[in-house]
């Protein structure tokens, strides 16, 4: 077993470290706050042509689509559970127990804050910056006797 995670180092090593070859995305949130923190910055008006990924893009915009779809039956089933218990702060089932609690939390009002006192507002203000990530289908133009182009936008 640890002989076999050794190896597994050498090979990142060898392959990664040592080569400046980035490791393949493998799908958890650190590897995109890696992604984020190395490509903090773009060029502005680049543009790159990528080659392969119209499926995977296509297979993105479906699982928005489905994620979309769960969020809604998913607040549907909570909203059936809030209108039941009414003002009730817990409930039980067979198999489960729920509580819907009051929570407090204390915020700044900075819209107030701006208005009432934009000098402190102004010398706390700090800007922040990233990248966002936009996705939509590419509008074609339909050509004489197509019937299967399409003209849609969908933004993910």
């Amino acid at each position: 077993m640890i002989a076999g995670l050794i190896a597994k180092e050498e090979e990142f090593w060898k392959n990664h470290v040592l080569a400046k070859v980035l490791p393949r995305p493998d799908g958890t949130d650190s590897y995109t706050d890696f992604l984020n923190e190395y490509f903090h910055t773009a060029e502005k008006g680049k543009m790159v042509k990528l080659q392969g990924f119209d499926e995977m893009l296509a297979k993105r915009i479906e699982l928005d689509d489905e994620i979309k779809a769960l969020s809604i039956e998913k607040s549907l089933i909570e909203q059936e559970i809030k209108l039941a218990m009414g003002d009730a702060e817990k409930a039980e089932t067979e198999g489960y127990k729920i509580s819907w609690s009051v929570v407090t939390s204390n915020r700044l009002d900075t819209d107030r804050l701006k208005t009432e006192r934009k000098e402190i507002y102004d010398a706390y203000l700090k800007a922040g910056h990233y990248r966002r990530l936009t996705i939509k289908k590419a509008v074609t133009e339909k050509k004489a006797g197509d019937s299967n182009a399409t003209g849609t936008d969908q933004a993910a």
